[in-house]
């Protein structure tokens, strides 16, 4: 791993000394246990670095990039509430139930950190956004 100066995936480790990904997997978190090697998440996978080798500058430069995740089609409606003049609109989405949309919309509100600007009301099988004050 230091040879290299990148951090490995258990695939790479499982290479590199020709074992299957799960035993190579299993010896890692068993490195890890013994605070041998350092476990860092980027997305969905699972990268191990040397302990108290690299400080987390040098571990996020050998990571790979970053992905920009998609924007959800509830962001737009959001935006397009907030700049307009309205204190109060209905939301509809096709093929979507109302009480579902009023949970993504609040999802999204939160993720957005816009709770207080922002909420989704749910009333009588109609969804709206609503401008707090």
């Amino acid at each position: 791993m230091s040879e290299s100066d990148k951090a490995l995936t258990p695939k790479d480790v499982a290479q590199f000394l020709e074992m299957s990904t799960s035993a190579a997997h299993g010896v890692l978190q068993l490195m890890e246990v013994f605070k041998i090697v350092q476990k860092v998440k980027r997305g969905r996978s699972h990268y191990f670095v040397l302990k108290d080798v690299y400080d987390d500058e040098q571990i996020e430069a050998m990571l790979p990039p970053k992905k920009v995740g998609r924007r959800s089609i509830y962001d737009p409606m959001i935006d397009q509430f907030l700049e307009s003049g309205h204190s109060l609109v209905e939301m509809t989405v096709e093929n979507r139930k109302a009480n579902y949309v009023r949970n993504i919309l609040r999802n999204r509100i939160s993720e957005r950190g816009l709770e207080e600007q922002v909420k989704a009301l749910y009333v009588d099988e109609w969804v709206y956004l609503e401008k707090v004050e």
